[in-house]
């Protein structure tokens, strides 16, 4: 059973330090989080014996080093705040997000939403419902705050000895980083039994006057080592855990849309759309599921830990993604995506039936989405007007001279922007859906050993991928209508060897990857028997490419 008191101490300090009130002194805090052997000075003793190591405090430092935040692409309509870092313990799921649970249940405004246990990986969400991290997002318009509560992912490896922190924001929110840092911190060194963060200081005001002699903070170089370090050491640790590699093609977004997201109008918005938010599910077959989700979405920042390390621009088209996997088979079952400006088709249930889903089903959600755009809009003058200060004689010798000075200040407006039509930036929502399919049988498969490095073929959507029957639907939930499935479409897209050499010797992988990368071989890709093939359309981005595959309802 953990101690008590450790964890008073840091949701206390987490407490102040979300609110802007003096941190504690964390005399008592500096312990492990659970009871764990001594020395006989009282302090713990951390032994670093392998290259994989990681002290506790260095464990920490990682995690502020590796916090980095991600904007989406269109229009900055959310955020992602994450982190990730290597635990000096291997302790079991249970044991590491059990301290973890602990602290959420003595954090201000936080609440335990749902424990995954598998194996070795393991997770927990949480939402926090506080203000105090967020504040409203300013690009140039008046915004009003969105207050709604925040979702976070905490994933932690017990094999890897690995911990991720990825926090989601929605429209109009934006954190302040270092506050989340330490939230981040503070919650991956729990469950890694890791060192303390350091605790936010008060926000940056640049000075008025400004020294020139003043040294500026030099970064770490050890820190920096350590960073540049911590994918091998990751690597190593997964190689000796018998981990697997899996590379596969993705569509290559400046490829496909080289005018750039913000000279797309209307139908190629939202094909951007598609294409960015698309994502394939591959589930591990067995008693201890594993899912690969491979996209434009699921790094390692975005997606934790089962999110790729690496990702390279191959050709002019794709983009290979490198990730850690557990060996075994894996099934191509699931398949997601966001469809702006798309309202909820017209349903009914007439035909609703388990027959009807053989191929499977797609869950539609409502969105409202966020879009930002330009106008062009009459703007008046503006003004300013500032004050100076000046003197004046306010007493007068006889003779005329001024006996006294007195100060006064002057009011001068000057004009600052003339009158004239001007571009500004809005904001409207649009309706949109998040389609979800799952498939009753799979798309495609393959088979993975220990310490392989497999490099085979992608699948990207077609569009939205899938169609439904539309008087086979029913509602799950207030926001959420499930309908069977009339069929999926996807684009195979074949990896080719000479752009995995290529970024073998690109300089942008470490050692240990570069070493994996040649040993790279090709692993090939079933596909379900009933999937055809359409003919290539000449002319078209995908020609050439990938070739398109259909799967059809046997209704």
């Amino acid at each position: 059973m953990p101690h008590l008191r450790p964890f008073r101490c840091h949701a206390g300090r987490l407490r102040r330090a979300m609110t802007g009130l003096s941190v504690l002194s964390l005399a008592a805090c500096t312990g492990p989080f659970i009871a764990s052997e001594a020395n006989s000075s009282g302090k713990r003793t951390v032994t670093t014996s392998k290259s994989t190591d990681i002290s506790a405090d260095d464990s920490t430092r990682l995690c502020e080093k590796n916090f980095d935040d991600k904007t989406n692409a269109v229009g900055g309509t959310s955020s992602i705040y994450a982190s990730w870092t290597l635990t000096p313990s291997r302790d079991t799921g249970r044991e590491a997000l059990g301290r973890l649970g602990v602290f959420v249940s003595m954090m201000p405004d936080a609440q335990l939403v749902s424990e995954e246990y598998h194996g070795a990986r393991s997770a927990m969400d949480i939402r926090i419902s506080s203000a105090t991290l967020m504040h409203p997002m300013s690009i140039g318009f008046e915004s009003i705050p969105d207050l709604r509560p925040l979702s976070v992912r905490v994933e932690y490896d017990a094999d890897l000895g690995a911990t991720s922190f990825v926090l989601r924001s929605l429209a109009k929110q934006q954190g302040e980083r270092q506050r989340l840092r330490f939230l981040a911190c503070t919650m991956l060194s729990i469950v890694g039994n890791a060192g303390l963060p350091t605790a936010p200081g008060k926000p940056y005001k640049r000075p008025r006057i400004v020294n020139p002699f003043k040294r500026n903070p030099q970064p770490d170089p050890a820190l920096n080592r350590l960073k540049d370090r911590s994918l091998d050491m990751l690597l190593s640790r997964a190689l000796d855990a018998g981990k697997s590699i899996v590379i596969m093609p993705t569509v290559q977004m400046d490829g496909k849309y080289t005018e750039g997201y913000k000279q797309l109008r209307e139908e190629r918005l939202v094909n951007y759309w598609l294409d960015l938010m698309g994502t394939v599910t591959w589930r591990r077959a067995g008693t201890e599921p594993r899912t690969l989700a491979v996209g434009n979405t699921t790094s390692l920042k975005e997606r934790g830990l089962s999110g790729d390390l690496y990702n390279y621009p191959g050709g002019k088209k794709s983009t290979y993604r490198f990730f850690i996997v557990d060996p075994g088979t894996y099934e191509l079952t699931g398949v997601s995506t966001d469809l702006r400006r798309s309202p909820m088709p017209d349903m009914t249930g007439t035909s609703w039936s388990d027959k009807s889903a053989a191929l499977g089903t797609m869950s539609l959600k409502a969105t409202k989405d966020t879009e930002y755009y330009s106008a062009t809009e009459w703007q008046d003058a503006k003004f300013i007007t500032q004050s100076y200060p000046t003197t004046y004689c306010s007493l007068v010798f006889t003779n005329g001279q001024c006996a006294r000075q007195s100060w006064t200040s002057e009011s001068i407006t000057h004009q600052t922007q003339a009158a004239g039509f001007a571009e500004v930036t809005r904001d409207r929502e649009v309706d949109g859906l998040r389609l979800s399919m799952a498939l009753t049988k799979p798309f495609a498969s393959f088979t993975i050993a220990p310490g392989d490095v497999a490099v085979m073929d992608g699948f990207v959507l077609d569009g939205a991928a899938g169609s439904i029957y539309t008087d086979a639907c029913k509602q799950s939930e207030d926001d959420i209508a499930v309908c069977a499935m009339r069929s999926l479409k996807l684009f195979r897209v074949a990896p080719a060897m000479p752009h995995i050499e290529e970024w073998r010797q690109s300089g942008m992988l470490g050692t240990v990857a570069a070493g994996l990368m040649a040993k790279a071989r090709a692993v090939p890709v079933s596909i379900h028997p009933a999937a055809t093939v359409s003919p290539e359309k000449p002319g078209t981005y995908e020609a050439g490419w990938a070739q398109r595959y259909t799967l059809k309802s046997p209704r």
